[in-house]
This record gives structure tokens, C-alpha cells and sequence, in this order.
């Protein structure tokens, strides 16, 4: 561990030493062993990296994992390298006559976000 920061609402971001140790901690045995010694009901998040997406077909169903799978497959990615995908604008605050909108995606790593963009 390289440095711990506390955040206002009681979160910790946990800087690591090197790329390697990242990866020791995401080994599932690891990660959990590790919340253990916390001693908290902390979680470890994954970073993503967001990308906005202009002028997407409101009829897309980008809730659905199905889908993201599809797209992700379309565009040369990998499984599960869309992590999430939101649009910016509620959907109750559409205009009637909206016929697309800008959405964005959070992707688990920086390459699939440069494939994107």
C-alpha cells in the first residue's frame, strides 16, 4: 500500500505500489481476505472509465445486459468491458417527439473507452 486518503463520506481510496499489486488484490481470495482485515462492510470498486455517447436512439435498451453484450461484440471488445451504461437526461423529462439522446457508458478499461471514442 502506497497511501490511503479518506473521503468525506467515510470511503477510503487505497493507492497501490505498482500495477501488480492491483492485480494480487482483485484475486477473489485476496480481496476478501483483505475486507476482512478492514474490518468494515467495505466494498472494493472496480474503476471505470466513461465515455459519452451523443445522439443514441432512445429505443436502445442499454439497461439490458444482453444488449451491451451485442454491442460490445459489434465494436471488438471484450465481454463485460461496457460495466454500465445510463442516459444523461432522465427519461421522464423527455420531449415527446425525442427521438434520441446522449447516453453514457462506463467502461472497465481505458482501451475499450479508446475503441469507443
Amino acid at each position: 500500500v502506497k497511501a490511503i486518503f479518506k473521503l468525506k463520506n467515510g470511503g477510503l481510496i487505497i493507492e497501490l505500489d505498482s500495477h501488480l499489486s492491483a492485480k494480487w488484490l482483485k484475486q477473489e481470495n485476496v480481496r476478501e481476505n483483505f475486507l476482512l482485515l478492514l474490518g468494515t462492510t467495505a466494498t472494493i470498486k472496480e474503476r471505470t472509465f466513461p465515455i459519452l455517447i451523443p445522439f443514441l436512439p432512445i429505443s436502445s435498451p442499454i439497461k439490458d445486459p444482453d444488449w451491451l453484450r451485442a454491442l460490445e461484440m459489434e465494436n471488438g471488445l471484450v465481454e463485460n468491458d461496457i460495466a454500465h451504461a445510463r442516459w444523461i437526461k432522465p427519461i421522464e423529462k423527455r420531449a415527446p417527439s425525442q427521438r434520441v439522446a446522449h447516453a453514457i457508458f462506463q467502461l472497465s478499461n481505458p482501451q475499450a473507452a479508446n475503441i469507443l471514442i
